[in-house]
């Protein structure tokens, strides 16, 4: 090849680990042992130098090995595979100072997959400007030496931007430095649900769980204010398709806004989007008093399937009536904003009385002020 700088001695130390003023610009071929620490001192005009280190446990059947560093044409897509037990997702893009070729050749100068070789990788990376934000790093190879880049051997915790490795690597391709950050705790399929009757079927599917603790799935009528409804119990860390279904026996009159919540085992939470189910309105009903518990100010959600004047009452334990408001009924879902301030702290009921007499009463009511 051209600008090919040949050692012939199979000594580890016959080549130093160069500098940034000393690198073969061009292709080094080095022949080697059975087994030792190999460096290729490599750089091009533009990036200047990136060393790669090569320790192997076992050369194989290969005679020599002969190196280049090359720009990326275009940055590699982000790899999105998780490592090291899932505890990082390489999910950025590759640093950008570009690849080092790196393959095999027999006694004839016959290039070879390299079968039979184990080593570790260490590629220190100088000439990158876009590692910022990113908080795990690893050797990518690309065994066909044609995009397809992957994982080969096993994670090193250790690596960072500047000095990446992987240990226990076979055959040899092209080289480059894979980033990205903590992995997402769930990969969220779907999200759905429908009505039956007289409750909501939830459901929802994860492809991966990385340290789920659990669920939570929260209620709302507004879609803004949320209550938890019901905790399920994650799978922990998995890599196979999870399908979960939760069954809400008590479902509110009208739209019903669902959120899940998943928190991780360090306790670390993240939502997924709303869903919105709704339940046929009966004639006429309470749909919500929220929040209860209260501290003096509650709203009221109802449906009612007349226009007219109404009356908000709220008796004590004893039955009499602490509290009127006039209210004005209007088809479909109804809110009023009712204080309660003058109450004292107990529990009542809230009953709303239509111009007919036609009443409807919610459950207990805590006033804690």
């Amino acid at each position: 090849s051209a600008f090919e700088v040949r050692q012939f001695n199979r000594a580890a130390t016959s080549v130093t680990t160069g500098n940034t003023s000393s690198f073969v610009q061009g292709f080094l071929r080095r022949w080697i042992g059975i087994s030792g620490s190999y460096d290729f001192p490599l750089g091009d005009a533009a990036k200047g130098y990136e060393r790669a280190n090569f320790v192997f446990s076992s050369g194989g059947n290969i005679e020599n090995r002969l190196g280049k560093v090359f720009p990326f044409g275009a940055l590699p897509s982000p790899s999105n595979l998780t490592d090291c037990g899932g505890a990082n997702l390489f999910n950025f893009p590759y640093l950008d100072h570009g690849y080092w070729q790196v393959n095999a050749y027999d006694a004839a100068l016959t290039k070879s997959p390299g079968t039979g070789s184990l080593y570790n990788t260490t590629l220190y990376n100088l000439g990158y400007t876009n590692a910022t934000g990113a908080i795990c790093w690893t050797v990518m190879k690309d065994a066909p030496q044609n995009g397809s880049w992957a994982f080969d051997g096993n994670c090193f915790t250790g690596s960072t931007a500047a000095i990446t490795r992987r240990d226990g690597m076979t055959g040899f391709s092209n080289f480059a430095t894979g980033q990205g950050g903590n992995p997402l705790p769930i990969e969220l399929i779907r999200f759905d649900g429908f009505n039956d009757g007289d409750r909501n079927i939830l459901q929802w599917s994860t492809a991966t769980e990385t340290n789920n603790d659990y669920f939570t799935l929260k209620r709302s009528v507004d879609g803004i204010h949320f209550e938890s409804i019901a905790r399920l119990p994650g799978a922990g860390t998995s890599t196979t398709l999870r399908n979960y279904e939760y069954a809400d026996n008590n479902p509110l009159t009208g739209i019903n806004y669902y959120m899940l919540m998943q928190t991780d085992f360090d306790g670390a939470s993240s939502n997924s989007e709303t869903i919105a189910i709704k339940v046929k309105a009966k004639d006429f009903s309470i749909v919500s008093v929220r929040p209860n518990p209260n501290d003096g100010r509650i709203f009221l959600d109802f449906y009612s399937d007349r226009v007219g004047i109404g009356y908000v009452k709220v008796t004590d334990l004893t039955g009499r009536v602490v509290k009127s408001q006039l209210v004005d009924l209007q088809t479909e879902l109804n809110t009023f904003a009712i204080e309660l301030l003058e109450l004292s702290k107990g529990i009542y009921t809230l009953t709303v009385v239509t111009q007919d007499n036609e009443r409807v009463s919610a459950p207990k009511m805590i006033v804690r002020q």
